[in-house]
């Protein structure tokens, strides 16, 4: 009775084993197009697809030996699962995933010599963050994406930009990676505040509209500090002593004074 229910169970493992690997190569298609080699699958037609195709996304779609990308629709296989492709010299060049159509996860992209070059986010065929890597595998720039926003960051900078590009927000920073200006831009102008810093500290604020210099909030860090220091000079070479104003002259004819 025991070999009996293991004999059962084995056989349920293999074969539902075999289903998933039969079901894997099913669905998985491979071709060759200028020298990249594509190996990636497609979504079962049996499975519910899309039923109403968004505008902004840009789906992948497989049809003649050929992936094909449309925005806001496709006439062939979508692409579903596991995706990668490789350079003539069988390193690999992109990896990732879709889902239904749409870059959805994780995705990497590397150099001929197998150096990463950019690793990208994506949600459901939005790209939400990409990083790119110098060949010693260094962070070099950084795009982060938010709604109706963006961030990019290089090595001595970080641009966040609103509105299709209308509203800057530029942080430069220096070889050690501290703040040193903070610049806002409308329409590639000065717009707003702007300030600078030293040692992280700000040291000047000054208010713009559309480029003009219309309020100068805080003064220089500098000049305040020399402001200062010839307020406590005035104040060391002024003598209060000979001022009257704090005396009060005593009056002959007041009573109870000897005449």
């Amino acid at each position: 009775m025991k070999h009996s229910i293991l004999f059962i169970f084995l056989s349920l493992f293999f074969f539902s084993f075999s289903q998933d690997q039969l079901e894997d190569y099913y669905f998985q298609r491979s071709f060759k197009e200028d020298g990249i080699q594509y190996q990636f699958h497609v979504l079962d037609d049996d499975k519910h697809g899309v039923w109403f195709y968004k505008k902004d996304k840009v789906y992948f779609w497989y049809k003649a030996q050929h992936i094909l990308s449309t925005q806001g629709g496709a006439s062939g296989t979508l692409l579903n699962g596991k995706f990668e492709s490789f350079y003539s010299n069988k390193q690999l060049l992109k990896k990732g995933n879709f889902k239904k159509g749409l870059k959805n996860g994780e995705w990497m992209e590397w150099r001929g010599d197998g150096s990463l070059l950019l690793v990208e986010k994506w949600r459901n065929g939005e790209l939400r963050s990409f990083i790119f890597y110098n060949k010693n595998g260094k962070e070099i720039k950084r795009i982060t994406y938010q709604r109706n926003t963006f961030q990019f960051e290089t090595k001595d900078s970080i641009v966040e930009s609103k509105n299709n590009g209308v509203k800057e927000k530029i942080i430069i920073k220096n070889e050690n990676g501290e703040i040193v200006r903070i610049e806002r831009r409308k329409s590639n102008k000065l717009n707003g505040v702007q300030q600078t810093f030293e040692n992280g500290e700000l040291i000047k604020s000054e208010k713009y509209k559309n480029g003009i210099l219309i309020e100068k909030e805080k003064s220089d860090k500098k000049s305040q500090e020399n402001e200062s220091t010839d307020i406590k000079k005035d104040r060391k070479f002024f003598n209060f002593k000979k001022l009257n104003v704090f005396k009060t002259k005593k009056d002959k004819n007041q009573p109870g004074q000897d005449e």
